[in-house]
Parts: C-alpha cells; structure tokens; sequence
C-alpha cells in the first residue's frame, strides 16, 4: 500500500493493536504511539495506567501530543531569543503550533525494518528541558539517520512535564495522591515497559535497550538508574550534559505542594480540588512558582541555580536513593555508561546577558571572583593561558562549566568508576560558527551530531567536519547500544574511565586522554 508522496504504508503489531507507520528511504516510522492511558481528569496526577485496546490498524503517521508545560524561552534580553530561534530544526521551535494535552502518554519508533525478524539494540531517547519543558516530537529527535546508521531502532518519549507530573500532594495528604511527586518519571517507566513487551515487533531486542538522553533527559535517565521499578528495562546508559546527581528531598518537595495550592487558590485541606481546575489554571502556578532560568547564569552573582523547580522527590518508594551516592541502588553497578558535558556548556544560558558578548577580562575575572571565590579565579587565569585564541567569554564559559556541567559530570564519572561495569567520559568539543561563533561548544549542541541530523538543525552551522563529527559520534552511540562499548574503526582507542581520567575528546579530530582534564 502506497502512502504519502508515494511512500510505503507498513504495519506492526502491538500488545494493544496493529499500528500502521510508513517507509521512507529505508527507515519505518511509527509516531504517536500511545503507551499508557490518558492523564486527565481523574487521572491528572495518578501513576499512569496501560491504554486500551484498539480493533484495526491505527494509524501512526503523526507526532502526538506534546505534554502541557509553560513557554521557557530564555526571552529578549541579549542575544537569548536569537539562540533559541537557532537552537532547533529549519521550521522553528517545536512547540511553535504544536498541540498540548494532558493525554501526552505517546512514543515513536524508526527501525530499519520491523518484519524481519531482527534483534538490533534499542536506543530509548529522553528529552531535556528540565523536566518542565520539550517534546518528543521535536526534529531535532528524528530517529531516522542514527537507526539507518547504526542499524538501531531508535524510540523517543514523551511523558509528563512540571506541575502536571511532579505536583508533589503524596507529601501531604494519603494514598488518593499515591507517588504524584514522580508520576512523571513512572511515565517513563511505563515507556520502558511497553519497549519490553512490544519492541521485537519492530525488529529491536527487549533485552539489549539502552536509555539515553541530554540536560534535563540526562537527568531522567539517572533518576530511572535510582528507581526500583525501573530494574531490568534497561541495560546500559548515556547521561550527555545533565547535571544532576540529586532528587528534591521530602522537606523542599512539602513547601512547593503548600505554595503550588496557595498560588491556586486551594485550600490545603482540599487538594482534590487542583484535580478540578483547567489546566490553563495549572500552567499558570506553575509559570508563578517556576525560577527565571538562565536569563543572567553565570554573569550576576544572584542569579538562579541550575534548577526549573520541578522534578522527582526522594519519596523512598519511587525513587529510593539517589544515584551517584554511597548507598546508590545495586542495579545501578551493573549498568555501563557514557557520561559527558561540552567544552562550553554553559554559554546557552549565559547568552541571557546583554553584556556576554562583550565580556572583557576585568568583568570576567570580577564574576569568576563573585560567583566561584579564589579557585574561579585561579581557574580562569589557567583557561587565559591555555585558550587564549578563544574569546574572553568563552574562557569564562569554560569557568563556569568546571564549576557545573563537568563538575557533575565528573563527580559521576568518578563514583562510576568504583563500580564494576566500565564508564566511558567524553567532552563534546565541536564548534558551530552560529551567530559568528558567539556560543563555542554550547548546551545542546551535542544533538544534532548524535541523531546525526547536522543538515537538518541551523543550530550545528555550515563547518565542513560537522558531517564526519556526526558519523563517528552516531556511531560510537550505536556502537556502545550494541556492546556497551563505544569503540568502532573511525575514531582512536576510547579507554573506559578507570579513576585516572581517562575518555575522550570529541570533534573535527577525536583525542583520548589518559589524565584528568583541565579545560
């Protein structure tokens, strides 16, 4: 059956009913798979449930609902919104005209062929945005270029975000709001779960499954590395760019539920109540509650800390432990990772500052000073000498970034080293030349190359390497998806972490080092 512009129809069976997807230069698509039921009314801040069976085949031709969230664009100010205009596919931000629903339960499959009886790694896919912001259905997470690649099947998830999936209630009334502070990551696991009992018929190996994801996605995937009921869903991990080594504790998560009522208007005796109001309503508090990230990280003193105010709680039976600590979940030992930052994470956000493309040596050592005390200091007298061919801000970048991203990219590295399945550490060091090279090696740039859609996202520029980058990039993804390990014939010998700092430089050229790095 022909589909779409001459495009093959295909079909593929579920424990729910037939899917119809499309073949398209090789690669079936199935988008907007619902794999739990839906989330609202009754349902709005209720672990989720497995959806209905359908009769027929249902069709899988579209991108589903993006889950509800507030607009976090980083604003005006400086060069912020010129960023984010750039940051995604040609055609804009992707929840420009996109559809929101609470009924956000939904997945989307690229196989190389799902009839043919295949085994191939699964590489599950969590977005970042802070576990308040992004979509699944954004291009810049088309699966189609790293499963043709790889030879993977490639699944990215939607689930709840913010207000809607981590309201914690459970820390102050009884089992009605049973686990509302995480039903946002139990949405994952439901996620993961449908990949165990369905993903052979797309030609993937339930027992091979690796979960990656960046930012806010890296966070998602070691919060399920902490998570009892999330054990044996997944094999291996790859946490790109997400700082985060620790879950809300039960104290803070009590004070957002009272101040998330009283910005609605609810009394704390009746927080059935937030089940009732419209969810425009629930955006709302959550838009008044929420931290104005980024607009001025890392140039004033007062700025936010890297946090969007909502996400998973340390409920001690979601989410157990946290991941990377001394008494860290048994499972997480047996799980090999790859674990990374870029050199100049932090420039996205920093961008918020009308004053970072100009920023001189005094201002930069002043805020190093302000901000990071005698050792951001030193630190960036060291990045002055080491990288005086890059602009002052992008030494200050580096600052920054030593005190966050590769600070926690670090501390995970090494508390996985002690554990018996390797780690593999990277910096992510290929440059756009975007906004005449303003931003260096920022957040998120990293993406385009790993789902190997350089030609597709204005974000990666027009640099000649950024193609080679991205197929050794893709590659070694794939590459550890299959073995666990990241090494294929395109790049130098990639040594697992073994507490000496060993990993790898990624870029136009790839450079392993064997000692800790300074940059």
């Amino acid at each position: 059956m022909t589909g779409p512009r001459g495009n093959a129809f295909v079909e593929a069976a579920t424990t729910y009913g037939a899917l119809r997807g499309i073949r398209f230069r090789g690669i079936e698509s199935f988008l907007g798979i619902p794999y739990g039921a839906p989330t609202s009314g009754r349902a709005r801040f209720t672990p989720p449930a497995r959806p209905e069976p359908w009769s027929g085949a249902r069709e899988a031709l579209h991108f589903g609902d993006a889950p509800p969230q507030v607009d976090t664009r980083l604003g005006s100010e400086g060069s912020a919104q010129a960023v984010h205009n750039l940051m995604y596919v040609k055609g804009g931000h992707p929840l420009d005209g996109a559809r929101m629903s609470e009924d956000c339960l939904n997945l989307n499959v690229w196989t190389p062929a799902s009839d043919d009886g295949g085994r191939r790694p699964v590489m599950v896919w969590f977005h970042g945005g802070g576990f308040v912001h992004g979509s699944a259905g954004s291009g810049l997470y088309n699966g189609d270029e790293l499963a043709a690649l790889g030879d993977v099947v490639v699944v990215t998830v939607n689930a709840r975000l913010g207000l809607t999936g981590f309201l914690p209630l459970d820390q102050l009334v009884g089992p009605d709001f049973a686990s509302a502070s995480n039903a946002g990551v139990l949405d994952l696991v439901a996620a993961l779960e449908w990949v165990r009992d369905n993903i052979a018929g797309f030609g993937g190996d339930p027992g091979n499954v690796t979960i990656f994801g960046q930012s806010g996605g890296g966070g998602k995937v070691n919060v399920l590395m902490a998570m009892p009921s999330a054990r044996g869903l997944f094999h291996k991990a790859i946490n790109m760019s997400g700082p985060m080594l620790t879950v809300t504790e039960p104290a803070e998560a009590r004070q957002l539920a009272l101040k998330a009522l009283a910005a609605a208007g609810v009394d704390a005796n009746n927080p059935e109540a937030m089940r009732e109001l419209p969810l425009r309503a629930l955006l709302d508090v959550q838009r008044k509650l929420s931290p104005a990230l980024g607009a001025a990280f890392g140039m004033n003193p007062a700025a936010p800390a890297m946090s969007t105010g909502w996400g998973p709680v340390l409920d001690g039976t979601v989410v157990v432990r946290h991941p990377f600590g001394k008494d860290a979940p048994a499972m997480v030992d047996k799980i090999p990772m790859m674990i990374g930052y870029a050199s100049h994470d932090p420039s996205l956000l920093m961008a918020g500052s009308a004053s970072f493309p100009t920023l001189g040596a005094e201002q930069a050592r002043s805020l190093a000073a302000a901000n990071f005390g005698d050792a951001g200091v030193a630190m960036m007298e060291t990045f002055n000498g080491d990288f005086a061919d890059e602009p002052v801000r992008l030494r200050y970048a580096r600052v920054v970034n030593a005190f966050t991203f590769k600070a926690a990219a670090t501390a995970m590295v090494e508390a996985k080293s002690e554990q018996s399945a390797p780690v593999y550490l990277y910096e992510f060091a290929h440059t756009t030349d975007i906004l005449d090279g303003l931003l260096g090696t920022t957040h998120s740039l990293d993406l385009p190359f790993v789902f190997n859609n350089v030609d597709r996202s204005v974000y990666a520029g027009e640099l000649p390497s950024r193609h080679h980058t991205s197929r050794n990039m893709a590659l070694a993804w794939a590459s550890f998806a299959l073995s666990g390990n990241p090494n294929h014939d395109g790049i130098p010998l990639w040594a697992p972490d073994d507490g000496l700092g060993r990993g790898m430089r990624i870029g136009p050229v790839w450079q392993a080092w064997s000692e800790e790095l300074v940059s």
